[in-house]
């Protein structure tokens, strides 16, 4: 019975003992052996008995030190920043008050569109635009996208070369001011001169006292060559002094004959041209407008709407720059084609640049050419490929 209960015991003991339960330090006694304490959690250092050490005074007062640093140290932040943090605070409950009254108004005000005022353009147009925006009377302010508002109003009066500038006046008005931008260049083609602002768009035409090339002129010159034409055939018949309408039979006509036609007639339009550009360069050199970049085109400008493309007018007015600060005055830019540059200079030299590559590579290749002393070995400098060339 006794061995049972020892045995029963034991038993008892090593569960506890598994679930971490009991634990045991061993101790040492004053007779050299060990006792054994238990239901207490074992230390790492099981078989040693450690007495509590006191706190080190020299530690305790390195750590009391490094806490008033500390607080020092925040304080002095705090009285340096303070400032900042006085408007950072005052700004954050101005912010917080604008919002509530944005959602107290959006939410319980009549802020559906009652007045609407238009600026800068003539009475006429302020009117017609006042009709127009007029069904949004029933809309509320913050529902009108301002951005798609200004394009309608820009589209449906020809206003792309002004500034349509949109407010939004708590609770109920609408204001429009549009603003006539400044013209950054004038450009000169065939049809008349034009004021081009920072955005490539036209802003007015002006009037050219020349009679401009028209646009079947035009079309003639930049077709491939035809004999046959019926402007051929019209230009024999007036320098042969033939009346207009007379008939002929134009495959008996001798081929020279009509040559001769057809290069009295290219020539006859491209003086008229060059007549046109000079009498519209004088006019603007002359004109308001005389401190404006002048560049003359030979290709249709708005072909594509009432936008050139400005990446061109950038181009042009960047290498005029470059040749100037290389000691070579521009007197003439021109545009022979959508993609290409021609920069006369003083000495009649041609410098031909192209959209389609890249500024700065050929920016390095006119550098070496000025620098290397090579100005003198042609008249004509093409930079429009990897390899320029001089002619």
């Amino acid at each position: 019975m006794l061995g049972f209960k020892t045995h029963k015991k034991k038993n008892i003991f090593n569960k506890a003992k598994s679930r971490g339960d009991l634990q045991m330090r061993f101790i040492p006694t004053s007779t050299g052996g060990s006792k054994v304490l238990r239901n207490s959690k074992a230390e790492p250092q099981t078989g040693i008995l450690r007495k509590r050490v006191k706190g080190n005074p020299r530690l305790d007062e390195i750590k009391k030190r490094r806490r008033i640093l500390f607080r020092q140290q925040l304080k002095e932040l705090y009285i340096r920043n303070r400032f900042k943090l006085g408007i950072f605070f005052v700004l954050s409950l101005i912010f917080l008050a604008g919002f509530v009254v944005f959602i107290v108004i959006r939410s319980f005000g009549n802020t559906k569109i009652s007045q609407i005022i238009v600026i800068g353009e003539t009475e006429h147009i302020n009117n017609q635009i006042k009709d127009q925006l007029s069904i949004y009377s029933s809309k509320s302010l913050f529902d009108i996208s301002i951005e798609s508002l200004r394009s309608d109003i820009s589209k449906a009066y020809n206003l792309s070369g002004k500034q349509i500038k949109l407010y939004k006046i708590i609770p109920d008005t609408l204001k429009i001011e549009i603003v006539e931008n400044s013209p950054k260049l004038a450009a000169i083609n065939f049809f008349g001169i034009y004021l081009v602002d920072n955005y490539g768009a036209l802003i007015k035409q002006l009037d050219v006292s020349a009679t401009p090339v028209t646009q079947s002129e035009r079309e003639f010159l930049s077709l491939t060559k035809n004999l046959d034409s019926e402007m051929v055939k019209a230009e024999y018949l007036s320098i042969n002094n033939l009346p207009t309408g007379f008939v002929i039979k134009w495959d008996e006509v001798e081929v020279d004959k009509k040559e001769e036609a057809y290069n009295h007639l290219v020539e006859r339009i491209s003086l008229k041209q060059e007549e046109f550009y000079r009498i519209a360069t004088e006019e603007v050199s002359k004109g308001d407008y005389k401190y404006l970049p002048l560049i003359k085109s030979y290709f249709e400008l708005f072909s594509e709407g009432d936008f050139i493309d400005n990446d061109l007018i950038d181009l042009t007015l960047y290498f005029a720059e470059e040749l100037g600060k290389l000691g070579i005055i521009s007197t003439e830019k021109l545009w022979p084609s959508a993609g290409s540059i021609v920069i006369k200079s003083e000495s009649q030299k041609e410098f031909w640049f192209s959209k389609r590559r890249d500024k700065d590579q050929q920016l390095i290749d006119l550098q070496t050419m000025v620098y290397g002393g090579r100005l003198n070995e042609g008249s004509i400098f093409d930079f429009r490929s990897n390899n320029f060339s001089i002619r």
